[in-house]
């Protein structure tokens, strides 16, 4: 019985895939369909507001605008911080992201967020 258990453990542990991406730095698990992608976009801050209409207390969400639509920037989940994107607040740069599509204000779905598409800075290119 012993034995089932610890071959059963380790085929569960086995199959996991939880890497680092060595190119960014960053470790997480890395969905093998999302495709890295350099785009030049405006980025942008809009405010946000609940769900009956009233300002958050916040200074607002990042979004970058390319190919005609505005994208959450999820900053949780990106490889650049406040600080490095405030600069460049209402200016066109060339970033290198990911686009994908899930929740906006928390990874756990037990927990109530925003969803939709969204993108991942991994670098800025040029300022």
């Amino acid at each position: 019985m012993r034995l089932f258990m610890a071959f059963f453990i380790l085929m569960t542990f086995s199959s996991c895939s939880i890497k680092k991406d060595e190119a960014h730095g960053h470790l997480g698990i890395i969905d093998p369909s999302s495709e890295i992608k350099v785009v030049k976009a405006k980025l942008i801050l809009k405010k946000a507001y609940n769900k009956i209409g009233k300002e958050m207390p916040y200074e607002g969400d990042f979004y970058l605008v390319y190919d005609g639509q505005e994208r959450f920037v999820k900053m949780m989940e990106s490889d650049v911080t406040k600080a490095d994107l405030d600069p460049l607040l209402n200016k066109t740069c060339k970033f290198e992201i990911i686009e994908e599509d899930g929740l906006w204000d928390t990874d756990n779905p037990e927990v109530q967020s925003r969803v939709g598409p969204y993108v991942r800075i991994l670098k800025i290119i040029n300022n």
